[in-house]
């Protein structure tokens, strides 16, 4: 794309883990609020599911045990622990917040991993999905809610090399790790976002400034 240009993050902070309810809290924007431009959706049954198996695995305290789904997400919870040893390990829902930036404009983001992964210099993020659909038509499900948008400001928060999306599907009742290949340094979603949400860098309104002086 001719407007195409390097894109990434400065001012990288690791938060650590946290509730949810803390995490909305900071002053960023997010991925959810950037797709959703600010609207509130209501939760459909097959999201309460995801995030029932979600908190089984990542945030116990947050399961509800009296929910009518509880049995069938805790299946789903088990057989995903059972099968996949680097969510014992990984550190879960690990807050990050940077300013993502392109030289000319800068966004201050945040974002929420499903697990992170650091051994030395190597970091991974994997975002968990929970989904109705087939395994085998599920790059459709990616590109039409942006799966592949939310990853690449995750792993660029994070300063990751490889973004996975681990996902099950209650159709197939299978599981697969999906690593996704994609461009560190440019996303249109997200340049998009940067030229509508942010603000000028000091470096560009300092420019602006020396050229109106010297006219």
């Amino acid at each position: 794309m001719s407007n195409e240009q390097l894109m990434y993050v400065t001012n990288r902070k690791k938060h650590g883990s946290m509730l949810f309810s803390e995490y909305v809290k900071f002053p960023a924007k997010s991925n959810s609020g950037l797709k959703n431009n600010g609207k509130v959706f209501v939760a459909t049954s097959g999201m309460e599911f995801g995030t029932l198996v979600d908190a089984l695995i990542t945030q116990r305290d947050r399961v509800d045990y009296k929910s009518p789904q509880y049995a069938d997400a805790k299946r789903v919870a088990d057989h995903l622990m059972a099968k996949y040893s680097f969510i014992e390990h990984a550190q879960k829902q690990v807050a990050f917040t940077g300013m993502l930036t392109d030289g000319t404009r800068e966004l201050y983001m945040k974002g929420l991993l499903d697990f992170y992964l650091e051994h030395g210099d190597s970091r991974t993020v994997i975002d968990m999905k929970i989904t109705g659909a087939s395994l085998s038509s599920y790059e459709s499900t990616i590109k039409h809610f942006g799966y592949d948008d939310q990853l690449w400001i995750y792993g660029n928060l994070a300063g990751a090399e490889k973004r996975i999306l681990l996902v099950y599907s209650t159709k197939n009742k299978r599981s697969e790790l999906m690593e996704r290949k994609m461009d560190s340094g440019y996303n249109e979603f997200y340049y998009r976002a940067l030229h509508e949400h942010g603000k000028p860098t000091q470096a560009l309104i300092e420019n602006c400034r020396w050229r109106s002086a010297v006219r």
